[in-house]
C-alpha cells in the first residue's frame, strides 16, 4: 500500500470513529460549500504540518478550534460535511488536481515530521 492510499484511508477512518462516537451536529455544516470545505481541509493540514515541525506534537485543541472558527465552522460540522458529502468531495479533488495534490504533499509532510 502507498503512502497516498495509506493517508486517505487513515483519514476516513479517524472521521468515521469521530463521527461513531456521536459528535454532536451542526446546521453550519449545511452552509459550508465543496470549495471552502476544501480549503479548511488545507489549512487543518498545514497546521497539524506546522505543529509536527515546531513541536513534534499534533495541534492543540486551541489552535484547531481557532482555525475552525475563522472558517466559521465546529470541528463537529466538519467532520459531519465529511461524512455526507464524501462522494462530491471525492469528485471535486479529482476535477481540481492541485487541491488534491496540495492535501497529498501536505499529508506526506506530516508523516515524515511524526517520523523525526
Amino acid at each position: 500500500m502507498n503512502a497516498k492510499t495509506l493517508n486517505s484511508r487513515l483519514f476516513h477512518a479517524t472521521l468515521s470513529a469521530a463521527l461513531a462516537l456521536g459528535l454532536p451536529t451542526c446546521p453550519l455544516a449545511e452552509d459550508l460549500t465543496l470549495a471552502r470545505y476544501v480549503d479548511l481541509s488545507i489549512a487543518r493540514l498545514e497546521l497539524s504540518r506546522q505543529a509536527w515541525i515546531a513541536t513534534r506534537q499534533p495541534p492543540t485543541k486551541e489552535a484547531a478550534a481557532t482555525l475552525f472558527t475563522d472558517f466559521g465552522i465546529d470541528e463537529a460540522s466538519y467532520l459531519e460535511y465529511t461524512s455526507a458529502h464524501r462522494e462530491a468531495i471525492d469528485v471535486y479533488l479529482a476535477e481540481h488536481p492541485q487541491a488534491r495534490q496540495r492535501i497529498d504533499d501536505l499529508s506526506i509532510a506530516i508523516g515524515r515530521a511524526i517520523a523525526e
